[in-house]
């Protein structure tokens, strides 16, 4: 019968080292699944976003166009105007003009349904025959003045008597002036406006400091917009963006909720 073989100090640390490396390797993969999903004992949540409300004004680049009381719009609220067309005219007879165009937009409507619903709450049957057949007569605008707004917009209804703030204003916002502003009382009057500037802008109440160019997420009045930090005073923080302007076209004094990433 042989000898049994009793290993060495070098083979023992050999097949430690061997045993280990073999441990390892059988765990790697679920080491691997780990760092994927994000899930071990050394995995951490990314920081929460800050969150900043404040009361803020906002401002456009627009103005009121004219509106006598014979003249019938021609675009409507949302509408883009081109730089040499018509927002509206006078007419001789304003109302029977204005009835025409409704039924033609109804006529020419994309959903049934809607139009169907709008005539029926006018009570008119002209709104009603041209809903139903999807065709009306063309509206006769030969002996119409035209009134021309010179410049391309998006149309905007009513006015607050602010619209002779615009980027000039905002860049140079303070806090007294700010203040001013939303405390005045602003009424919305019956009238129309257009946007010509294709940049908004925010300016917002609060002693939040932020980086010039950080990029936020806001919301106003239910609607959530990009923004991003033009400046940031001791009172006064200013943001602007160019998305959503048909969105916000009727937002001036309000509260605001800046989400800092």
């Amino acid at each position: 019968m042989g000898r049994l073989h009793r290993p060495g100090r070098a083979e023992l640390l050999l097949w430690l080292c061997s045993a280990a490396v073999l441990c390892a390797a059988a765990g790697w993969p679920a080491m691997l699944e780990r760092s994927y999903t994000g899930s071990g004992p050394e995995a951490t949540a990314g920081p929460e976003p800050k969150l900043i409300t404040a009361r803020a004004l906002v401002i456009r680049e627009e103005r009121v166009l004219e509106l006598p009381e014979a003249a019938v719009p021609l675009a409507g609220p949302g509408e883009k105007l081109a730089a040499y067309s018509a927002y509206a005219v006078v007419a001789e007879d304003p109302a029977a003009l204005a009835l025409g165009l409704e039924a033609q937009r109804l006529a020419g409507a994309e959903d049934r349904r809607l139009a169907l619903a709008e005539a029926r709450a006018s009570g008119s049957f002209e709104l009603m025959a041209a809903a139903l057949s999807g065709s009306a007569p063309e509206p006769d605008l030969g002996s119409a003045q035209p009134l021309f707004a010179g410049v391309s917009g998006l149309c905007a209804s009513g006015a607050d008597g602010l619209e002779r703030l615009g980027p000039g204003e905002a860049l140079a916002m303070d806090e007294r002036t700010l203040r001013g502003l939303l405390g005045s009382k602003t009424e919305q009057q019956p009238g129309m406006r257009l946007i010509t500037g294709l940049r908004w802008y925010c300016a917002a109440l609060t002693a939040a400091r932020l980086e010039p160019g950080t990029a936020v997420k806001l919301s106003l009045d239910g609607e959530t917009f990009r923004a991003r930090v033009e400046s940031s005073g001791e009172v006064v923080l200013l943001l602007s963006g160019t998305e959503g302007m048909d969105r916000l076209a009727g937002l001036r004094q309000i509260t605001a909720q800046i989400e800092v990433p």
